[in-house]
């Protein structure tokens, strides 16, 4: 890349853009860029911003990677939002992708044809929902509060308190918010009767939202995660994505993306690993999920319930046993037990690898990530920086050159508790042992395939 100074000139128009992918060929690990300004359009509410990210020094630790690196940017001015799929391309930016994940598409469709339409016209009754970190939770609320719908969320406790505001934002959005367990269901009051100081874990908050929405008259059941037409929804994640490549013909080498439930991952990889399945082409998918719910790493692929409370169908799955419920690291919508169905049988056929990471080693990656690139990334999508710091640095070291994308999936705002412990030298790696993920395991249903 030549030193000629900055580029501030030949924008292209963007119609709909809320978020930017990064490509370059001189990259730091996490996307620095060398003497240029990198001028985008993002959304705040309803009013185009210009949005500026500039770097004028290499960093002296920067990675050459020869190819490069890119991020499938999620996130808009720390709210969950609604998609867009607009590029834009600059004299030295390569790729640049706006995407937002999260929340439903609701057009006047829902409102003609919905199932539970009122005589006005709109949609009736009310939501219910679980969320973990709370980035589920937002969207969804916005979405309802878009449509004049309630909404009733089920938010993991430990998240509910270690995040307040993200909890704050989804009841200024008109969301009633429970922390989960919560003494308001059956299942909930069940839970706390054998640990009445659990942390609570996304399988809890599923078990409450499903019976709230299965035993209260006009509640319906949204579900945000795990399920196959979850992954399709998410799956325009991924299509923006290649998009993208493909306009300017590049071809990644890996993928990598944070591993919860699976939906964003899900998303992410989906049309690449057709490409791989149809054996047009062979990628590096890389799932990265943390080290105290290894799910994919330290669990087994067998029949489970997808909650805790054991109220939905069965799932063959990755799982540590629906009665798992993880440490309260700061990831909160990593902390589910199992994995996607569809993923967990790519992983079990080896089309895709996995590995899991220490909280201290994530935020480490994040804060590094936030001081190159000035962006501050959610402690989920840190994990997949941290792979991503990891692969960059092995070809820093092989002299190979290979294309790196992964997916920036949320922001970090809402996660200064977490950032405060990191820098105040607090935080802590708790890691489940074997005895403790054997006895969980140990209680699956027993289902003859």
């Amino acid at each position: 890349m030549s030193d000629s100074g900055p580029v501030g000139t030949g924008k292209q128009e963007v119609t709909h853009a809320d978020r930017i992918l990064f490509k370059t060929r001189d990259p730091m690990v996490a996307t620095v860029y060398h003497n240029a300004l990198h001028i985008g359009k993002t959304f705040c509410g309803a009013s185009p911003v210009e949005h500026f990210v500039s770097r004028t020094k290499h960093h002296e630790n920067a990675c050459r990677i020869g190819k490069g690196l890119g991020i499938k940017r999620s996130q808009l001015i720390g709210i969950v939002g609604r998609h867009a799929h607009d590029l834009v391309a600059r004299k030295r930016l390569v790729l640049t992708v706006i995407e937002l994940d999260d929340i439903p598409r609701f057009d006047r469709r829902i409102q003609e044809h919905g199932t539970d339409a009122s005589s006005s016209g709109k949609p009736s009754g009310i939501k219910a929902t679980e969320t973990g970190a709370g980035q589920w939770g937002t969207a969804l609320s916005m979405a309802c509060a878009y449509l004049g719908l309630d909404l009733k969320v089920f938010m993991v406790k430990c998240s509910y308190e270690q995040k307040p505001f993200r909890r704050e934002v989804m009841r200024t959005y008109g969301a009633s918010v429970t922390p989960s367990p919560s003494n308001t269901t059956n299942v909930g009051r069940a839970i706390l009767a054998k640990d009445p100081d659990t942390t609570g874990s996304l399988g809890c908050a599923i078990s409450e939202a499903v019976e709230v929405a299965t035993t209260t008259p006009g509640y319906r059941y949204v579900l945000g995660s795990v399920l196959n037409q979850v992954l399709l929804h998410q799956s325009v994640i991924g299509l923006e994505t290649k998009i993208a490549l493909d306009k300017y013909g590049i071809t990644p080498d890996i993928i990598i993306g944070c591993a919860g439930g699976g939906s964003n991952l899900g998303g992410l990889i989906a049309p690449f690993m057709g490409e791989k399945l149809r054996g047009e082409k062979d990628y590096r998918f890389i799932a990265v999920e943390p080290a105290s719910c290894p799910s994919f790493t330290r669990g087994v692929f067998a029949y489970d319930f997808c909650d805790t409370g054991m109220v939905c169908p069965l799932a063959k799955m990755y799982t540590l046993g629906s009665g798992f419920i993880p440490s309260a690291n700061h990831a909160g919508g990593l902390r589910y037990h199992g994995m996607s169905p569809i993923l967990s049988q790519l992983y079990h056929d080896g089309l895709m690898e996995a590995r899991s990471v220490e909280q201290t080693s994530v935020f480490e990656a994040a804060e590094y990530f936030a001081r190159t690139e000035g962006i501050l990334p959610a402690p989920e999508s840190s994990h997949a920086i941290c792979a991503a710091i990891d692969e960059a640095l092995k070809c820093k070291e092989t002299g190979e050159e290979k294309t790196i994308v992964f997916g920036l999936t949320g922001t970090g705002y809402f996660d200064l508790v977490a950032y405060q412990k990191f820098n105040d030298h607090e935080m802590t790696d708790i890691i489940p042992t074997d005895e403790q993920l054997a006895a969980s395991i140990a209680k699956l249903p027993k289902v003859a395939e």
